[in-house]
């Protein structure tokens, strides 16, 4: 991936007017506790406000430069209270292995919060590297008491 091109998406207008409508609601509804700790998976070159931030591309506010399809990722079990994947699940090889890795390094009682394109929307076509595309309820499988988490593909529920 050219990172140029990929930062420069977002100086576009579509690309400059999603980002900030997006990330002006999902700040609205994480809303952090003073002192947590958050960790931003594939953040590119925006991140959350006091978040680690992990991406494949070394871009000014990446932290730690890993690849989110190689597990187990850098950090201890149980080091984050918010784990935060914007727009980065699609891009994935083993949606199960990253979904385990979350649940590791979340803290217990922390929190996942993941935005994905909606499979009817052409944006979740347009990208040839989006290889998975979601439901409203696929990431259900990985939810504790959600009633498909019974299926066991998550070893941390």
């Amino acid at each position: 991936m050219n990172p140029g091109k990929y930062e420069a998406w977002y100086e576009t207008a579509r690309g400059s007017w999603i980002a900030g409508r997006e990330f002006g609601l999902m700040m609205r509804l994480l809303n952090p506790p003073a002192g947590a700790s958050l960790l931003d998976v594939g953040c590119g070159g925006r991140k959350l406000p006091g978040s680690v931030g992990m991406d494949i591309l070394k871009l000014h506010c990446v932290d730690v430069v890993h690849s989110f399809n190689q597990v187990p990722w850098p950090f201890a079990d149980h080091s984050f209270d918010l784990v935060f994947l914007n727009h980065a699940l699609e891009h994935v090889g083993d949606v199960v292995a990253v979904m385990n890795e979350i649940h590791r390094v979340l803290k217990p009682g922390g929190r996942a919060v993941i935005q994905v394109p909606y499979f009817r929307c052409a944006d979740a076509y347009n990208d040839p590297t989006h290889t998975h595309f979601f439901t409203a309820g696929t990431l259900d499988y990985f939810v504790q008491g959600s009633g498909l988490s019974k299926y066991g593909y998550s070893k941390n529920l």
